[in-house]
């Protein structure tokens, strides 16, 4: 704890440095605060975003499933090959044929396996990729609200009360709370939330997707 007592307080005058070394009520920075996380999670684009891979999710699973019929359908296939193979009621010829397709069987069974191996890392690696993007793309419209909203309280600084140091701890040690602008901030997010009409409509996710 020291050690975040003595990192805040080195980046609090670090700040007072810039404004002329003082800093007290009347002539300091204005410094508000806001929790992003809250932010972030109750952000309408966010449910949206999470909606949008919960579905594409969903997609990938019902994929995947068919695969695994396939997979178990062919090794099914394959076990009654091996049995037919091995009949002592029919030919040698006939037991060399049912081996031969045994053996392609076995071949397509690994070709599955293959395949749903790739596709499992293909589908895990789409959906980071989306979620990644949609974050990003959330969080850069939360920034140009904050800035916004900084400018128009004269607010020099915003500090996240959500933040978290290397041992959980939180950075910012304390704040009085009447200058917490997290409910100004979801506010203004949500006012272009689109109205549902008892579920019926879903919200256009299309620019989630880019």
């Amino acid at each position: 704890m020291r050690t975040n007592i003595r990192h805040f307080l080195s980046i609090f005058l670090t700040i007072a440095s810039l404004y002329g070394g003082r800093i007290h009520a009347q002539s300091g920075p204005k410094i508000a605060t806001m929790d992003l996380k809250r932010v972030f999670d109750n952000y309408w684009k966010t449910k949206q975003a999470d909606a949008t891979l919960k579905e594409r999710a969903m997609d990938f699973d019902k994929a995947r499933k068919g695969i695994i019929e396939d997979y178990q359908k062919s090794n099914e296939d394959y076990k009654k090959l091996i049995e037919s193979a091995n009949d002592v009621a029919v030919s040698s010829e006939e037991k060399e044929k049912r081996k031969q397709y045994a053996e392609k069987k076995l071949i397509e069974i690994k070709d599955i396996e293959d395949s749903l191996r790739k596709f499992d890392s293909s589908s895990k690696s789409t959906l980071g990729d989306q979620q990644v993007r949609m974050r990003d793309k959330l969080l850069a419209e939360i920034k140009e609200t904050i800035a916004s909203t900084a400018k128009a309280g004269s607010y020099a600084f915003v500090v996240d009360t959500a933040s978290e140091s290397a041992n959980r701890a939180p950075i910012f040690l304390y704040w009085d709370g009447k200058s917490d602008i997290t409910e100004i901030i979801l506010s203004e997010l949500n006012r272009s939330a689109p109205v549902q009409r008892d579920g019926a409509d879903k919200a256009d996710d299309k620019d989630l997707k880019k």
